[in-house]
């Protein structure tokens, strides 16, 4: 993708929307070094979380605006319905994550 493209997508669970999705949004601050991350942020953010919430339409389409190079991770959490494993809750969640670059 470029900078300033419009990242569309479509949650699903078994191949139907998921009315309404909760999306956690989130920028890669940091450049990664071997196995570990960089210290050092790429950018300075105006608060400490990095991560937002977008939610999905009714068909379960959610839009985001790409606003600067790097990558961005988008997690629709708990989108694979309700699940239990051993009697406990299973979460299961769709994660994607794309690359912005700058035109030069």
């Amino acid at each position: 993708m470029w900078t300033g493209n419009v990242f569309r997508g479509v949650v699903t669970c078994k191949g139907e929307p998921v009315p309404d999705a909760e999306i956690e949004v989130e920028y890669l601050n940091h450049d990664i070094e071997g196995n570990a991350f960089v210290k050092k942020a790429r950018v300075e953010p105006p608060h400490e979380a990095l991560t937002m919430t977008i939610k999905a339409d009714k068909n379960g389409v959610f839009t985001l605006g790409i606003t600067r190079a790097g990558w961005w991770g988008f997690a629709a959490l708990g989108a694979g319905g309700d699940l239990k494993h051993n009697g406990k809750d299973l979460s299961q969640d769709a994660v994607i994550w794309v690359q912005a670059l700058d035109m030069k």
